[in-house]
Parts: structure tokens; C-alpha cells; sequence
């Protein structure tokens, strides 16, 4: 367990790649990494050159998972916990993590083995050299392992899968109600309080709408581009905290860009009382038709007490 977490002085732990799954068919484990984590994983690759450790999720696609079962007495041992119990055996078992080990000795090119509810696969070298090879050129990998007989044969593969898109699942839009599973969003680690009257409003959360560009519609830095925006949110409301803190919280949508100029301002779904619209209007609308990225956007912000 060391491989996987310093439990002494927490320097390094496992990662978890969103949408990464591992499944196990039959003789055959497969690695699932969707093309959108390349670049979390490309830093890990950068890391430990002989060992590559993976927290997988649980898989939609499969009717079983590894679990680790404890006994009265203390002892460990490993169980495939079926999703719908009585249907016969699991034809698709997922496990909840992987670790790739470069430091096998003897004969044969890998050996592969159940390690509480996750996989060790134990590479030689020169196969562990090929995986990471073929992982920094985001390329399948696939590697045969031959058992003392016919049956016991098995392959270990690495495969990339399309974007994962499963984030923000049941996420609702503040300002209409709308969904926003999909859309990438991030939390504000460190926000800035804006406060009136015993009450502060905090910016915590940017979602990107225009997630199918790479690029975000060419802006390197939405959260940068975003706080100018955010800021003069917050300040144009200070004066109605107190009418606006029982609707906490309330979202922003912005389209920024010369050429398309708009924001619209909502709560639990409903625009945000008249008397918001002008203070709005006054200090959103100068920023939104100079702005110099081209950007689709909502925030949240929350009405907390001080």
C-alpha cells in the first residue's frame, strides 16, 4: 500500500484520473483513458520511471466489481461484488485501481494479479519502457502473458477512449434551471469576499460553456479573463444584499467578446429582482464590450454571513 499512498508523510498519493476505468474479461484486463486526461497523466509519467500507479472509478459498463471484504478475524480476501446479485457470473469485472511495476525478474514479459480490489501488473523493464513510451504518444498498448498452460494465457492493454464527459452530473444552471452536466467548471480556491451590511457575496465556482474549444475560444486563462467580471458582479449588488441573501446563490452567464455582447443574471432558476437590472447593466456591460478573449461563461457566487 506504500506504492499507492505515503501514509507517513503524505507527500504522494494516488491518482485519479475522472473517467479512467479497469476492467477485467476473462483473461483480459484492460486499462480505459480517455483522451482528455492525456495531460494529467503525462505528469505522472514524469514522476517514479518504474512504477505507474492509477485509481480507477467505478464503471457503468460493468456488472461487477473487486471489493476487499474483511473477516471476523481480522484477515483480508478479495470478492467480485455483482451488481445485480443472482444473474450468473460477472462478465465484465471492474477494479478500483491498477499499478504498473517495472521490476520483474525471471522469465516472461509481465504477470498480472489481484491485489485487495485493485491489479498489479508486474512489467520487465523492457515492457515498462514500451508502455510509458506508448501512453506519452497517446497510443494503445497491449502486451500478451503467457501461463504455465493454453488456458491461463492473458493480455493486459491500455486503451484511450473518447473525452469523458461525465462531470457536474445532475448540475443545474442558478440562472434558468438548465442542465450543466458535461461542462467543465472550476472551484476558487482562494476567493475574494466582497461585504455590506453583515453579509458578504463570494465568487466559488466558473463553469466554461465553450468546452469544445481546446483553447476555451481562445482564451488561455478564463479564470483570469473572468475576475474583472466577477468583481464588478459583486459590487454592483452590495447595496441589496440583505434582498438577495434568502436566493443565495445566484449565477452569472456571460458571452464576452467584440463581436456577441450579454449577460444574463439569475436565481434558483428566475432573473434576479428588477432593481439588480441598472447597477448590473452599468458595470457588466462596458466590461463585456471591451473585453479582449472571446469567452462563454457562468459563474456562482453565494451571499454568506460575515
Amino acid at each position: 500500500m506504500n506504492v499507492l499512498l505515503d501514509f507517513r508523510n503524505f507527500q504522494y498519493m494516488l491518482l485519479c484520473l475522472p473517467g479512467l476505468v479497469v476492467h477485467v474479461e476473462g483473461n483480459r484486463m484492460t486499462v480505459r483513458v480517455p483522451r482528455n486526461r492525456y495531460d494529467a497523466l503525462a505528469r505522472q509519467l514524469e514522476g517514479n520511471e518504474h512504477v505507474l500507479a492509477l485509481a480507477a472509478n467505478l464503471s457503468p459498463q460493468a456488472d461487477g466489481h473487486l471489493v476487499c471484504v474483511q473477516a471476523d478475524e481480522g484477515s483480508y480476501h478479495t470478492k467480485a461484488l455483482q451488481a445485480a446479485p443472482g444473474s450468473g457470473p460477472c462478465q465484465c469485472t471492474g477494479a478500483s485501481f491498477v499499478v504498473f511495476s517495472g521490476a520483474l525478474k525471471g522469465p516472461g514479459e509481465a504477470k498480472c494479479s489481484v491485489v485487495e480490489d485493485g491489479l498489479l501488473v508486474q512489467l520487465s523493464p523492457t515492457a515498462m519502457a514500451a508502455l510509458r513510451a506508448a501512453l506519452r504518444a497517446m497510443r494503445d498498448w497491449e502486451l500478451h502473458v503467457t501461463g504455465s498452460s493454453a488456458a491461463e494465457d492473458s493480455t493486459v492493454a491500455v486503451v484511450w477512449v473518447d473525452d469523458d464527459r461525465r462531470i457536474n452530473i445532475g448540475v443545474q444552471s442558478c440562472v434558468d434551471g438548465r442542465s450543466l452536466e458535461g461542462v467543465p467548471s472550476v472551484r476558487l480556491r482562494s476567493p475574494t469576499d466582497h461585504c455590506a451590511k453583515g453579509l458578504l457575496v463570494r465568487w466559488t465556482e466558473l463553469f466554461l460553456l465553450c468546452s469544445d474549444s481546446p483553447s476555451w475560444g481562445g482564451c488561455e486563462d478564463p479564470q483570469h479573463a473572468a475576475e474583472s467580471l466577477a468583481r464588478s458582479f459583486c459590487n454592483a449588488l452590495l447595496p441589496h444584499l440583505p434582498l438577495l441573501q434568502p436566493l443565495s446563490p445566484l449565477g452569472l452567464r456571460a458571452q464576452l467578446g467584440s463581436d456577441r455582447v450579454g449577460y444574463e443574471a439569475g436565481a434558483r432558476g428566475k432573473p434576479l429582482p428588477a432593481i439588480c437590472q441598472e447597477p448590473l447593466d452599468s458595470a457588466l456591460v462596458p466590461l463585456l464590450s471591451n473585453a479582449r478573449e472571446s469567452l462563454d461563461l457562468e459563474m456562482v457566487f453565494h451571499i454568506l454571513y460575515q
